[in-house]
């Protein structure tokens, strides 16, 4: 299993580059971080034969927080850095379900292109939104690849 967390060899016959992203710098700006972030998830995608589950995010958004699922019943809802296995699909309620990942484009390589929801491909830095676009805002893993510390939650709190 560790040997498929291994950072792919840039070409053939070439050893794997460590992936060792430069530090204050966006995931859009490091194809560094860009690659080791598609490394992580087309391991996973192998590891779990190509389909990616994602039944454990209803669990996540209600179970975990004591909500109950109809509290998203006609939401607007956003993800935030949410990666290419449908987190929000689960959420058949909601009028809107919209995922925001710089890597969104990529994502339909691994099947995020069959998902009912949208994939928006933009960083939190500069999510394309006006403020007040949604009613529930969520983001699980979008910390580690935005440099600048306070920013997350003030952009956040306006979308």
């Amino acid at each position: 299993m560790a040997a498929d967390l291994a950072p792919k060899a840039m070409e053939k016959n070439q050893p794997a580059q460590p992936c060792v992203p430069q530090p204050c710098v966006t995931i859009e700006e490091d194809p560094v971080k860009q690659r080791c972030e598609m490394d992580y998830w087309e391991a996973v995608s192998k590891r779990e034969h190509g389909t990616m589950g994602n039944t454990h995010y209803k669990k996540i958004y209600t179970d975990f927080f004591g909500i109950d699922a109809t509290f998203y019943d006609g939401k607007k809802f956003l993800d935030v850095g949410c990666g290419p296995r449908g987190s929000l699909e689960w959420a058949k309620t909601s009028v809107e379900r919209v995922c925001v990942d710089p890597l969104a484009r990529k994502y339909g390589l691994l099947g995020a292109d069959a998902h009912d929801m949208v994939y928006v491909q933009a960083g939190v830095e500069e999510m394309p939104f006006p403020d007040n676009s949604f009613d529930v805002i969520a983001s699980i893993n979008v910390s580690d690849p935005t440099p600048r510390d306070g920013f997350i939650g003030a952009r956040l709190t306006k979308a």
